[in-house]
């Protein structure tokens, strides 16, 4: 049975969660007013959860939970994934949802194994590792909706499938004739990647040969299903990569917009490293993995550790979450201003991360610890 706390536990996080959504959307920000109320009124509900329990632990597992959720989120903050107010209002649910309720579930008859939930504070971890799971098809269609205002991306996704499409034919006979070989002499599938990764070493006239000699294979040991297994395999991969292909060619336009100096404000990100070098602001490309990977494959070791490092005072950097702060926008302006700067910007336009988090959460109500349970069976 749902106790009447629990219920307040649910709403106060729901309705808190609700209207950092609309603020998170609207302006981008999650007040502080929220989320120091949202704490206050967690500590308050679990003052009176202890006094009816006549035991301190509720306020403990809160406390407990509430510092996991500070130190994980804040690691978040720290890599530049989040923003302060991400930090303080994953904080705050914890203080009210220590562990994982889910009030949820037994409405959609979900209370059983692995629905059930552990009574360990560790709620914010699974709002965090959830709510990085619901970013990526929020990121999706915000992406696809540059597609209304930059047709063009349409057509150069187009052009970009056309030069592709060579290839994905290519992967789809061999893979087909692969298939049919293997099921002929009874060996696993799992030999395909094995095979596949070892002709992609090879040079471009021999892998164009051996996808001729497999498919031609192939299609004598079995005509009908070479036929249905290219097609299955084709016309998958050629959807999948076009989505790709037009998701990263218009997230350049839905996460990013180039500005001048004199219109840039407090908190927004630039899209490069903006240093301060004699006395002039550069915009520097940030560290390449790609370039530190292949120094590495050419013994280059003292150039792989030089690529992470950035030269110069930094003064913006877009692994800032926070943005550029007031002075540090102020001295950019005033350096533009006297020619020392460059005059325009490229800035991240941020992704409200909040609906994130809140779909996160109400799935959780739902599911329970699923996940957790699983792992530890």
């Amino acid at each position: 049975m749902i106790t009447l706390i629990i219920q307040l536990y649910f709403f106060t996080t729901l309705i808190g969660l609700l209207i950092a959504t609309y603020t998170d959307l609207k302006e981008r920000m999650v007040y502080n007013k929220l989320t120091f109320t949202l704490i206050g009124l967690g500590i308050g509900l679990k003052i009176i959860e202890a006094i009816k329990a006549e035991s301190i632990e509720p306020i403990l597992i809160a406390v407990i939970g509430g510092v996991i959720a500070f130190t994980a989120s804040y690691l978040m903050w720290h890599l530049g994934i989040w923003a302060g107010g991400d930090v303080k209002l994953v904080t705050a649910i914890a203080i009210i949802n220590p562990i994982n309720y889910a009030f949820l579930a037994p409405f959609i008859g979900l209370a059983g194994w692995p629905f059930t939930t552990l009574n360990l504070p560790i709620f914010s971890i699974s709002i965090i590792l959830y709510s990085a799971l619901a970013v990526f098809p929020l990121g999706i269609m915000m992406s696809f909706t540059a597609l209304v205002k930059h047709p063009k991306v349409l057509g150069k996704t187009v052009h970009l499938m056309k030069e592709k499409i060579k290839q994905l034919i290519g992967l789809s006979v061999i893979l087909a004739g692969l298939n049919i070989i293997l099921e002929m002499f009874a060996i696993t599938s799992f030999a395909t990647i094995v095979i596949l990764a070892i002709i992609a070493f090879f040079p471009k006239k021999i892998r164009i040969t051996l996808i001729g000699i497999i498919g031609l294979a192939g299609l004598l040991l079995n005509a009908q299903g070479f036929f249905v297994n290219a097609v299955l395999v084709f016309i998958p991969l050629s959807i999948g990569y076009f989505i790709w292909k037009l998701y990263n060619e218009s997230k350049e336009y839905a996460f990013k917009e180039t500005i001048k100096i004199e219109k840039l404000e407090e908190g927004m990100i630039p899209d490069k490293y903006v240093v301060e070098k004699n006395n002039r602001i550069e915009l520097v490309e940030g560290p390449s993995i790609k370039r530190v990977i292949k120094n590495l494959m050419n013994n280059k070791i003292e150039t792989s550790l030089e690529d992470f490092k950035v030269k110069g005072k930094v003064i913006g950097s877009p692994a800032q979450a926070g943005g550029f702060t007031e002075k540090e926008v102020q001295r950019l302006k005033e350096k533009a201003k006297k020619g020392f700067g460059p005059k325009e910007i490229v800035v991240r336009k941020t992704m409200a991360f909040v609906p994130a988090i809140l779909i996160a959460y109400l799935v959780l109500q739902l599911s329970g610890d699923v996940i957790w349970n699983l792992i530890l069976m």
